[in-house]
């Protein structure tokens, strides 16, 4: 019914412009379903009467599901709010800054933005709406796809050629591994820190030792991370040795993960021996990994290169470069342009888009891309055992779980 109203309207409206001299419309009926433009066009024409308001419902119900609506390289965000209101986009290709893309009323009720994008973008994005004091914001109604965050969910937009990887699915005929909960009383630190373990399907504590990883930000690589599936899959299809996965939550995140050496020695001197009396594992800091994103792909940076004789493999997702809110203590370029090789085996990943993931308070953006492409090229000039990808993504754990699984068959496929 929406499709026939749709083509109704809209057929009339060309075919008023395209007549013969007989008043015979012109137009083939394969034309007359509206592009985005044609059909904005038309609307605006219509105003903001009742006409105006069933076309525009029509239009929105005939693509029930498909918002944004994407044509070529272009999407366009629709927005059901009177033209009296200023509705903004909260996203990341803006910085999280909503007045560098703010939404006009096209008519029927509705306002609109539009932007181009490359055909394998995947991006997260919030309506606000600026004019009301508290500037609160919203998943995009129209949009039934979700990203996850730590701040609450996004709306998700997906270009055409954005193809999320099937290793982050989970396939129920493959063997789940299971996972265990477990606290550590800390000398270092001072309390009981929790961690989970993930034990990999058919694990025995007799045979070949395990390698493992260890996750800072353990519990968001759980959960918004998929990394149980992506580990399950991995190991199911032969891509990674069967290992074990250690999660550890921070409690002081800002602080832990700036290069804290007390934070280091509870992981390297504690945490590690503790797994290792507990499990399986291999004893070897060339069978063990560290990862994190952001921050805590700083600290994993940071463990790593001060402590080899723990880990030798260390994955960073979107990471920091060097200690941060003034404190003056580490720079990685500075680390992986010595002249003494690290005995370390690095995977690095970010998006394209961090090279503004945050807009300072004087609206200049926090570059996070060119200081990672710079450690990739300390890291290639100094000879390194090396995995670098970049996506058409942000700062984000829909990036940083679409890239898990190809830089740990990297750092593992020696193993």
């Amino acid at each position: 019914m929406a499709f026939a109203l749709l083509e109704k309207v809209f057929a009339r409206a060309i075919c008023s412009s395209y007549q013969n001299k007989d008043g015979i419309c012109m137009v083939d009926e394969s034309q007359r379903e509206p592009s985005f433009e044609q059909f904005m066009i038309h609307l605006r024409q219509l105003g903001e009467s009742n006409e105006a308001i069933a076309y525009a419902d029509a239009y929105i119900a005939a693509h029930d599901g498909m918002f944004p609506i994407i044509e070529k390289h272009t999407a366009h965000f629709v927005c059901r709010a009177s033209s009296n209101k200023t509705i903004a986009l909260s996203a990341e290709w803006n910085g999280w800054t909503p007045q560098w893309s703010i939404m006009k009323s096209i008519g029927g009720g509705l306002q609109h933005y539009q932007h181009d994008f490359e055909m394998d973008a995947r991006l997260d994005y919030r309506f606000v709406e600026i004019s009301e004091p508290n500037m609160p914001s919203f998943c995009d109604p129209l949009n039934p796809r979700r990203g996850k965050s730590g701040f609450g969910d996004a709306s998700e937009l997906a270009m055409p050629e954005y193809q999320r990887p099937i290793v982050t699915v989970r396939d129920e005929l493959v063997p789940q591994g299971t996972l265990t909960e477990g606290t550590i009383k800390s000398k270092a630190l001072r309390q009981q820190r929790p961690y989970q373990v993930y034990l990999p399907h058919g694990y025995t504590e007799h045979g070949v030792p395990y390698p493992s990883i260890y996750f800072h930000d353990g519990y968001d690589y759980l959960t918004m991370g998929e990394v149980p599936t992506i580990l399950d899959n991995l190991i199911a299809q032969g891509s990674l040795p069967p290992l074990v996965a250690v999660f550890v939550p921070p409690i002081e995140r800002d602080r832990e993960y700036n290069c804290s050496d007390v934070f280091t020695s509870f992981f390297c001197d504690e945490l590690v021996p503790e797994m290792q009396s507990l499990y399986a594992l291999d004893a070897n800091p060339a069978c063990h990994c560290v990862v994190g994103p952001s921050l805590g792909g700083l600290i994993s940076l940071y463990m790593a290169s001060r402590r080899p004789d723990t880990f030798r493999m260390l994955c960073a997702q979107s990471t920091a470069t060097g200690s941060v809110y003034g404190v003056d203590k580490y720079d990685a370029l500075t680390t992986f342009d010595a002249s003494s090789r690290l005995p370390l085996r690095i995977a690095l990943a970010i998006g394209s888009y961090e090279s503004c993931f945050r807009t300072t308070e004087l609206g200049t953006c926090w570059d996070l891309l060119t200081p990672v492409r710079e450690l990739r090229d300390k890291v290639v000039e100094h000879d390194y055992p090396y995995y670098y990808h970049e996506e058409h993504q942000s700062h984000s754990w829909g990036l940083w779980r679409d890239t898990l699984a190809d830089a740990l068959i990297y750092l593992f496929e020696e193993q």
